[in-house]
């Protein structure tokens, strides 16, 4: 009972900025719940503080239907990240339906996370390195080239992918 309580407030917490709050406060996904359930646990039974970055809710498949981004370095457990090191941290992307619910169709890791939500759908690009930026002489973390590289959803698979590296932005 405790977990639902903190889901709640969290959700709420974390929901301010997002266009479409109305829509997924009705109820979240029970993916997206047991998602952030699981990642609550690791704050040791105290609420987390104010977490922005941990749920982004936007349409990023272009059908109008909330989809969920979980960044987890964003979960403030008490002042320190939980989910974070010197290789970056995971990012979840759960796709909406029009049932309420939703399925997970993406997950890797990252140094960022950039969402244009200007554009229609939401533009979402991680920072990334070394082969994922097209580095073929890849040696260490520390000779590995950054970059920023869109994800794009594709519906015939139905999940996302990342785009060309055609697309990607080299971090300088």
């Amino acid at each position: 009972m405790f977990h639902k309580h903190m889901l709640l407030v969290l959700t709420v917490l974390l929901l301010i900025s997002s266009g479409l709050i109305a829509q997924a406060l009705e109820k979240l996904p029970e993916a997206v719940e047991e998602e952030l359930s699981e990642r609550l646990d690791a704050c040791l039974g105290k609420p987390p503080l104010k977490s922005p970055g941990f749920l982004i809710i936007t349409d990023l498949t272009g059908d109008s239907i909330p989809d969920f981004v979980i960044d987890y370095v964003e979960l403030n457990c008490s002042g320190r990240g939980m989910f974070s090191g010197s290789g970056g941290s995971q990012v979840q992307i759960y796709v909406g339906t029009k049932g309420g619910q939703a399925f997970k169709a993406f997950r890797h890791g990252k140094f960022s996370v950039k969402i244009d939500k200007k554009t229609k759908p939401a533009r979402l690009m991680l920072g990334v390195g070394g082969v994922l930026c097209g580095q073929t002489n890849f040696t260490s973390k520390a000779s590995a080239w950054a970059c920023m590289r869109p994800v794009i959803w594709n519906d015939r698979t139905r999940e996302f992918e990342f785009a060309p590296l055609s697309q990607i932005q080299p971090i300088r």
